[in-house]
């Protein structure tokens, strides 16, 4: 069987027997070899795997807003929680969260083991969407509604002729909030396989998705589907995640690269894959977040050489390490930006206006009208020495499937907001949250400058961060 490369970029670990003593635990799968896992043993939440999200999302009337708080790490477990209690205009709280930016693969094992609660509008999920921010396909491994407690749905969506193609099962089991199950999909090239309890529960075959995916973990409150809750003695709802583990499957010629860094990322070339041919040469560069600088390089290649080099002779695993950069200006420094006065080349309309970009609000964002290029400035009301800058783009805002950002853009200076001097370009932006470091620049005028959007929406940014002094 011919298997296309599959992607395995900014990984955690990944999680080889012989070198992750955590995986001492992990039963092994015939044929397949283990790329990522996380068995929440420790006390909080692993940000080097997961994001945990915070704001609303509106799609299917839903009613929750998603807080970092109810996603927590005990005994363990992850627990996402579900609480009646208002938030920025929402009746409930819930947790979500996701590997965007941090794990993603095409193809493989992803399972989890979980116990879902029961309860009338209460929706636990685990499912996959495209790392390229695009929709369809949506891998659903699991959804299911509290108030059918013996039921759990199985959905590939995936784009086809004349739009979206839906296949989906409904699987007849146990009462399932009892106890905890596993959910797998076994994701392959010619077909895609659903398994409850390590069964398999049905197959679809055709519309099967190539792209990269990265993980959710959440549970919905309310909605279309689930209905809205009516007994408020559910309340607090838990959805409990014992793991999650992703395989790939061994491929005789191949070797897999695992690189990444906590408080930065790994850029690999050629392109990551994850995948790459046996002695095949690979080059790794270091880019550390906000606030932090690159340190030294462990695991299998080791040193403090940028960028550094190595031949795949074997699966490999290499982490770069960041420490705090004291000359730079931290996540926990006020931006510069914050409430400071702007303009845009255009607005989609009142609500969504520049001012909007700076005021520290998730919830508010600045958006375009929907042709390019555009632009977006804030006066810092002096000269500054500019050190970072980072973008909080639509991705996701007000649903997963809007991605309203730019791959194509430029950050500029300015002393008198006449002439600009771009101290950073880009062609490969990819949404999410994007930080630039190390501008050593200066100027009193900081512009965003979006020569091409990634869909028809607008140029949109939720905010705009400047760090310096």
């Amino acid at each position: 069987m011919k298997y296309p490369i599959f992607i395995l970029l900014g990984l955690w670990t990944l999680g080889l027997p012989a070198q992750d003593a955590s995986t001492s635990n992990v039963a092994e799968v015939p044929g397949w070899f283990l790329t990522w896992h996380d068995e929440f043993d420790g006390n909080e939440l692993d940000l080097s795997k997961w994001t945990p999200d915070n704001r609303n999302l509106h799609k299917n009337n839903e009613l929750q807003h998603y807080m970092p708080d109810d996603a927590c790490v005990h005994d363990g477990l992850l627990t996402l929680r579900s609480q009646q209690r208002e938030h920025e205009g929402q009746p409930y709280t819930s947790g979500l969260v996701d590997s965007r930016g941090k794990f993603y693969q095409a193809y493989g094992r992803f399972e989890a083991r979980v116990k879902v609660p029961k309860g009338k509008g209460l929706w636990p999920a685990f499912w996959l969407l495209p790392e390229d921010a695009s929709w369809p396909p949506e891998i659903d491994i699991l959804e299911f509604l509290g108030h059918i407690p013996n039921v759990v749905h199985m959905t590939l969506h995936a784009p086809g002729p004349g739009g979206v193609i839906t296949q989906h099962k409904d699987f007849f089991g146990p009462y399932f909030p009892k106890d905890f199950h596993t959910f797998a999909v076994e994701w392959e090239p010619e077909e895609m396989r659903f398994l409850v309890d390590g069964k398999v529960r049905t197959t679809y075959k055709e519309h099967i998705p190539d792209k990269p995916h990265f993980i959710i973990l959440n549970t919905a409150v309310g909605g279309d589907w689930p209905g809205n809750p009516d007994d408020p003695k559910v309340f607090p709802a838990a959805f409990d995640v014992d793991y999650v583990r992703v395989w790939a499957r061994e491929i005789p010629g191949t070797c897999v690269l695992g690189a990444c860094g906590e408080h930065g990322r790994v850029a690999v070339d050629p392109p990551n894959t994850g995948r790459f041919k046996a002695g095949q040469k690979v080059v790794m560069l270091a880019h550390p977040d906000i606030g932090y600088k690159f340190d030294h390089w462990s695991g299998d290649l080791s040193g403090s050489a940028i960028p550094l080099q190595g031949n795949m002779e074997h699966n490999m695993v290499v982490t770069a390490h960041f420490i705090p950069d004291a000359d730079s200006f931290s996540k926990s420094r006020q931006s510069l930006s914050l409430n400071k006065p702007s303009e845009s080349s255009s607005d989609e309309n009142s609500l969504f206006s520049s001012d909007k970009a700076f005021d520290g609000n998730l919830e508010t964002r600045w958006s375009s009208q929907h042709r390019d290029p555009q632009w977006l400035m804030v006066d810092l009301g002096k000269p500054h020495q500019i050190d970072s800058v980072r973008l909080i783009w639509q991705n996701p805002a007000g649903g997963y499937f809007i991605h309203a950002f730019a791959p194509e853009y430029s950050i500029q200076v300015s002393d008198n907001n006449k002439s600009w001097k771009t101290v950073y370009s880009t062609q490969n932006g990819d949404g999410g949250t994007e930080e630039i470091n190390h501008l050593n620049a200066s100027g009193r005028y900081v512009r965003y400058y979006g020569a091409s959007r990634h869909t028809t929406h607008g140029h949109t940014i939720i905010e705009f961060e400047v760090f310096g002094k």
